[in-house]
């Protein structure tokens, strides 16, 4: 439904790849101001907040496209009225509301179809996310939750960033992180056959893959064993791969085996 409404807008009005524009013309204001740590955007009524000190302009793009999908949700009556009773409980509900933020705000920078492709060309990999995403137009993360939600298989896409842990008292793994900081999960988009994911704000423990791609060269694929960061503290070790763009990590932790074709096949010339 969310997908659907996403392409009626895109047909309605002409102007929808500046969502800035988009903005204006479904009549939302977008405003700056300070967030707080952690949050980069926030929508309410008719009235959308970014904060001013966000990255760069894709970045910026992903963003203001997921607030736009927060009022465009708010207004589908149909659709809130169906989460609203499948999903009772407010943690349940602002978890799937963020889920369709995402993959609508994903649907508006690079749609379903041209990552499908990529995957067809290229096969199914971590690597997509750099090769896809462009500093002007194309979020990583924009990339990641498409991937996701393209997935033919078990699997959770992670978005992690550096931040600060008030917990830490000990050396970091690697001197290159800054004291008192570790990786934890910003963003994690589970594939659709998958019944399991990532909480936001999931600390990566020291050592883990992640911490090996953090350190390794910017868009270099890091692949191995690792587990999954889960609240109940599980140890649940699957193959994984990761790589560093700028200052975030973006991984994919899967927990079954990728087709195939879609992982090592090499094309035929």
């Amino acid at each position: 439904m969310v997908l659907s409404q996403i392409g009626s807008i895109k047909h309605q009005y002409n102007k929808w790849a500046d969502p800035h524009a988009l903005a204006e013309a479904l009549e939302f204001s977008v405003v700056t101001g300070n967030l707080g740590t952690g949050r980069e955007g926030a929508a309410f009524a008719d009235t959308i907040v970014l904060d001013p000190s966000m990255g760069v302009k894709a970045r910026q793009r992903f963003t203001l496209y997921h607030e736009i999908v927060h009022l465009l949700l708010k207004r589908n009556d149909e659709l809130y009225s169906i989460l609203h009773d499948q999903y009772p409980s407010d943690k349940d509900f602002n978890h799937i509301i963020e889920r369709l933020c995402n993959a609508g705000a994903a649907e508006f920078v690079i749609p379903r179809e041209a990552v499908r492709t990529a995957m067809e060309e290229k096969g199914f990999s971590i690597s997509l996310v750099r090769d896809l995403s462009s500093i002007s137009e194309v979020s990583p993360a924009a990339v990641s939750v498409q991937l996701a939600l393209c997935a033919k298989h078990e699997c959770i896409m992670t978005v992690c960033r550096l931040a600060a842990h008030p917990e830490v008292d000990e050396p970091l793994f690697s001197d290159k992180l800054r004291p008192g900081m570790v990786l934890q999960v910003s963003m994690s988009v589970s594939s659709l056959r998958t019944k399991y994911r990532v909480a936001r704000g999931s600390r990566i423990s020291k050592g883990h893959l992640f911490y090996e791609a953090y350190e390794a060269e910017d868009g270099e694929v890091v692949r191995g064993e690792a587990p999954v960061p889960l609240r109940s503290g599980r140890q649940w070790i699957v193959e994984c791969e990761a790589m560093r763009i700028g200052g975030q990590v973006f991984g994919i932790f899967h927990l079954r085996p990728a087709p195939v074709k879609s992982r090592y096949q090499l094309p035929l010339f």
